[in-house]
């Protein structure tokens, strides 16, 4: 049972590691999905989370009226911390509609080439169907127009690599319409963070 345990542990802490900064709920969302009760994927989630912290492997903050955020021990403080918790929060949308008998696989920040990393890229498979997708996630906060920019270098990257879809998940309603506003050299998807589950299927 030790052993199961340390087991557990270890691939707790290779997700602090891969995702950089995870949330209570997040980790309890992740890696303790196979817990029906959300109260106790959560209470097992922090049980294991404040073992790691206590070991010194992992260390731990938190803004005011939010669950604990779990890095690295020697991880400094980063300016995107919102922005890899909108990462996280927008992977557990996707990981909830992979169908059963599917398989979703991911990176966080994974380069594509010399000019590109995206926030998030998943490989799906879907072995009874016979599909395969590679989805590359930009996770867009703010209003700018740099998401042009990024679409752009997508479409380059896509003329040796056919095969990706860009999906932009957008929490403002104007960067959805400038991105709608044109047509694009590969599949591109602008999605309401809010409603990721209503109009995203695998």
């Amino acid at each position: 049972m030790r052993a199961i345990a340390q087991s557990r542990d270890q691939k707790l802490l290779d997700g602090i590691i891969k995702h950089k900064y995870l949330r209570t709920d997040q980790a309890a969302e992740i890696y303790f999905s196979n817990i029906k009760d959300k109260h106790q994927r959560r209470q097992k989630a922090s049980t294991r989370l404040l073992r790691l912290y206590q070991k010194h492997l992992v260390q731990r903050f938190q803004f005011p009226g939010e669950p604990f955020i779990y890095t690295c021990s020697g991880t400094k403080y980063s300016p995107k911390i919102h922005h890899y918790m909108a990462i996280n929060d927008v992977l557990i949308q996707f990981l909830s509609l992979v169908p059963n008998g599917s398989r979703l696989e991911y990176e966080i920040e994974h380069p594509l080439g010399e000019n590109i990393i995206a926030d998030l890229f998943m490989h799906y498979t879907n072995e009874f169907r016979g599909t395969q997708r590679n989805l590359c996630i930009e996770v867009e906060l703010e209003n700018t127009a740099d998401i042009q920019a990024k679409i752009t270098k997508y479409e380059e990257y896509a003329d040796d690599h056919p095969d990706i879809e860009l999906i932009v998940i957008c929490k403002h309603k104007r960067t959805i319409d400038r991105i709608k506003s044109r047509a694009y050299d590969l599949p591109v998807q602008a999605i309401d963070m809010r409603f990721i589950r209503e109009q995203f299927k695998f």
